[in-house]
């Protein structure tokens, strides 16, 4: 099972019957690939197309903010060595980081002992912050935002909750993965 569709499942088990969601993630979305940024887009544009017709604006080419929908919502990230986007009729948001670039001492600072006792691995949190911070506009800074309620769950994830959303964490060898959607 590919990293995306294993957050897929996960995330579709959780959401209502009405609920839509839709992940693709690509390593020439990385960001050492010079176009990724344009790539990424091109995939949100092509995957409209043909599922949201309706729902393709010119805001998906505006590389200096997220694509803004009319009823749906698009949260992109990407990192070296892999990009993409998750889309949703739910407000979300969603970080991909290399484990590499992640600290112990970075986690530390903008997080709380307990978090930083309490998630499975620093880098889940990390990521888990970042999808949270993405997926609202009621934070001025990831160290606001408190991860708690970290629980394991299918295919080696896990599930978190903050104040705001619900989400769902994982990694594999050389990347953490992070799917945040608002509470209801």
């Amino acid at each position: 099972m590919t990293s995306a569709e294993k957050i897929e499942t996960l995330v579709k088990a959780h959401l209502l019957p009405q609920e839509v969601f839709h992940l693709d993630i690509r390593p020439e979305w990385g960001s050492e690939n010079a176009e990724y940024r344009q790539e990424i887009r091109k995939g949100i544009l092509d995957f409209l197309k043909q599922h949201h017709p309706d729902q393709i604006e010119d805001s998906i080419w505006d590389l200096e903010a997220p694509p803004v929908l009319k009823n749906f919502f698009v949260s992109i990230s990407h990192c070296n060595g892999m990009g993409g986007f998750a889309f949703s009729n739910r407000s979300l948001g969603f970080d991909i980081e290399d484990v590499t670039r992640i600290s112990t001492k970075i986690i530390e600072r903008i997080s709380t002992e307990s978090e930083v006792a309490d998630s499975p691995e620093v880098e889940l949190l990390w990521s888990a912050k970042e999808a949270v911070f993405k997926s609202s506009t009621e934070f001025y800074t990831i160290a606001h935002i408190q991860i708690l309620d970290w629980k394991p769950s299918q295919n080696d994830t896990y599930s978190f909750t903050s104040l705001t959303a619900i989400g769902w964490a994982f990694r594999d060898s050389t990347h953490s993965y992070a799917i945040a959607v608002k509470k209801s």
